[in-house]
């Protein structure tokens, strides 16, 4: 691929300019962008404010572009994880009695969740390019 660079950029500048031109866009976060930009190619992505990812809402807080990342926020309810005994019947445990049930890890327990009902803003971050597919998948399903 930095062949194609190099020619890309030979076309633009010097050829005695491309090698450093290549270690200014190699030691970039995202040199997909730097080569686009030397080159007057780029195009600056608009993203969505939100999108629906794996059925959660997501809220986009903010944009990296030189380290390819996007920052977001989502509400989730918040989950209690715990140890039961393997043979126990987990759909008699609520918030309520969940206590009689817990163990201390061992050979031959299993772990459990029970969601608790509160809700909780969370924090991510994901690639431009990742937040660009959810938002394609949400307009493939009209939402």
């Amino acid at each position: 691929m930095n062949k194609i660079i190099e020619v890309a950029l030979a076309g633009k500048f010097t050829a005695d300019a491309v090698p450093s031109i290549m270690d200014v866009i190699i030691a970039t976060p995202n040199p997909e962008m730097a080569t686009e930009i030397l080159l007057g190619i780029y195009e600056k992505p608009t993203l969505a404010e939100h999108v629906i990812a794996k059925d959660v809402v997501r809220k986009l807080e903010s944009v990296d572009y030189w380290r390819d990342e996007v920052r977001y926020s989502y509400l989730v309810e918040e989950t209690k994880g715990f140890y039961v005994q393997s043979d126990c019947n987990t759909d008699e445990i609520t918030m309520d009695n969940y206590e009689q049930y817990a163990v201390k890890y061992h050979d031959g327990c299993k772990h459990f969740s029970l969601k608790t009902g509160e809700m909780v803003v969370r924090k991510d971050i994901t690639t431009i390019g990742e937040w660009l597919r959810w938002e394609s998948e949400n307009l493939e399903k009209g939402e």
